[in-house]
């Protein structure tokens, strides 16, 4: 599982991701314009010898950023369960809540970290999640929206508790750019009210917005 960013693109064009040694498919995994950053999240099988061949249809040149945010395996690990979207985050009107020290009413600021909770505990969120009694909830899938950025910056996002946050990105943005991207994200505990962060690297400010479309459980 990738994020892909496009990065100073030449000329218009696309991106597709693909196993080490196959044929190029026909279909994209992002779309791209002159000078735009696009990220998108893509799951591509890896090749025999384990890798992932990236070719650009564009006639121009471009750079590319891409993390890497998780695995799948065969026979063991936690499964997709899709959920109708609910919107958990939108800083622009206070929806949605973060743990003590952090405010969801406000644009989250430069270098800022916001907290969210998943499940509405412990302060009372009523978002919440629709897992069955008992069920062990290990992720969440989300589509991620950062909107009226100040400075240009990109947003990361990781499990609470991480030793540091990581210099990786779900998604880049220029300043006034509206961007949007779908996102993996491991909870800060194994429970259904789990919570993740998110990082604004960036020297200016922005307004956050998440929509949870899905989850993991084992």
């Amino acid at each position: 599982m990738l994020n892909i960013t496009v990065v100073d693109a030449t000329g218009n064009g696309y991106i597709t991701a693909y196993p080490d040694g196959g044929a190029v498919p026909t279909t994209s995994n992002l779309n791209y314009a002159k000078g735009q950053i696009v990220p998108n999240e893509a799951v591509v099988q890896m090749g025999a010898d384990g890798y992932v061949d990236f070719a650009n249809s564009g006639k121009g040149a471009t750079d590319l950023v891409v993390d890497i945010s998780g695995y799948f395996t065969t026979g063991s690990g936690a499964k997709f369960v899709p959920i109708t979207p609910l919107r958990y985050l939108d800083t622009r009107d206070g929806l949605g809540e973060v743990n003590q020290g952090y405010s969801a009413t406000a644009e989250a600021g430069p270098g800022s970290v916001t907290d969210l909770d998943v499940g509405g505990i412990p302060e009372g969120n009523p978002i919440t999640l629709p897992v069955p009694q008992g069920v062990t909830t290990t992720a969440v899938a989300a589509n991620v929206t950062v909107t009226q950025p100040t400075a240009n910056g990109y947003l990361g996002v990781f499990p609470p508790g991480s030793p540091h946050i990581p210099n990786a990105s779900v998604l880049n943005f220029a300043a006034g750019q509206q961007t949007q991207n779908a996102v993996t994200i491991g909870l800060g505990s194994a429970t259904v009210f789990g919570d993740f962060d998110l990082y604004n690297a960036s020297k200016g400010s922005t307004q956050l917005i998440v929509d949870v479309y899905g989850y993991y459980n084992n």
